[in-house]
C-alpha cells in the first residue's frame, strides 16, 4: 500500500469513527430527553455528512414575564394620568396637559387624593423589576427603593425640611430645568402623611405582583 492510499484509508477510518460517535451522542441525547433529562439540544456536524447543528429554542418565559410587568406598570401610569386630568389641577404637574372638559370632574372621589402617591412606586417598581433578572431578590429591592424615594420626596415637602432643601438648591446655583422644578416642587408641595402610607401600599402591591409573576413562571417550568 503506497503512502497516498494509506493517507486516504486513514482519513476514511477517522471520519467513520467520528460519525459513529456523533450518532451515539445524538441517540444518548434523545434518550435523555425521553427520560426527562436535561440536554443542550446541540448536534455536531462532520464535513461530508448531512448533520445540521440544532440549537435548543430560547426560553421565552423570561421575556414574557418582563413584558407583563411593563404592561401592568403602563396601565397603572395611565390610571394615574386620568386621576390628574379629572381629580387634580393638571397645571400643577409637569408634562401633563390640561383637558378642560375633564378637569374638576372628580371621577375617583376621595381615592383621587392619594392614588397617584401609590401608583408612582407601583409602576416604577414594576418597570425596574422587568429590567432585572427574573426570580431575583433584587426585584424586591427595587420595590423597596422606589418606596424610599417616594417617602423621601414626601418628607421633603414638610415645612421643617422644605425650607432647608430650597435654600440648599439656591445656594448650589443650579439653574437647570430639573433643579428649578425640584425647588418648585418643595416650595409649593404640601406634606401629607396619607401619601406616605399610599407609597408603602403601592410598593407592597408591586412586590405582590412580582411574586405572583415569579410563581407563575415557576409553575410553567415545572410543567
Amino acid at each position: 500500500m503506497n503512502l497516498k492510499r494509506l493517507v486516504s484509508h486513514f482519513a476514511w477510518q477517522s471520519s467513520e469513527a467520528l460519525f459513529t460517535a456523533t450518532r451515539l451522542g445524538g441517540r444518548a441525547g434523545t434518550r435523555r430527553r425521553a427520560q426527562g433529562g436535561a440536554t443542550d439540544g446541540r448536534v455536531f456536524s462532520i464535513p461530508g455528512c448531512v448533520r445540521p447543528l440544532v440549537l435548543a429554542p430560547a426560553d421565552s418565559s423570561k421575556s414574557a414575564d418582563a413584558a407583563l410587568l411593563v404592561m401592568m406598570g403602563g396601565v397603572a401610569l395611565a390610571l394615574g394620568l386620568i386621576v390628574y386630568l379629572t381629580d387634580r389641577n393638571a397645571a400643577h404637574a409637569a408634562l401633563i396637559p390640561t383637558v378642560a372638559w375633564l378637569s374638576g370632574s372628580n371621577l375617583f372621589g376621595a381615592l383621587g387624593q392619594w392614588l397617584p402617591a401609590a401608583i408612582h412606586p407601583f409602576a416604577f417598581s414594576l418597570f425596574t423589576a422587568a429590567a432585572l433578572p427574573s426570580c431575583s431578590a433584587s426585584r424586591y429591592g427595587a420595590c423597596a427603593a422606589w418606596c424610599a424615594v417616594n417617602i423621601a420626596f414626601e418628607l421633603g415637602q414638610h415645612p421643617l425640611v422644605s425650607g432647608y432643601l430650597i435654600g440648599a438648591l439656591q445656594a448650589s446655583g443650579d439653574q437647570s430645568v430639573p433643579g428649578r422644578m425640584l425647588a418648585k416642587y418643595f416650595l409649593h408641595g404640601t406634606f401629607d402623611g396619607a401619601d406616605m402610607i399610599a407609597a408603602v401600599l403601592g410598593a407592597l402591591a408591586a412586590a405582590a405582583v412580582v411574586r405572583g409573576v415569579q410563581q407563575g413562571q415557576e409553575k410553567n417550568h415545572a410543567a
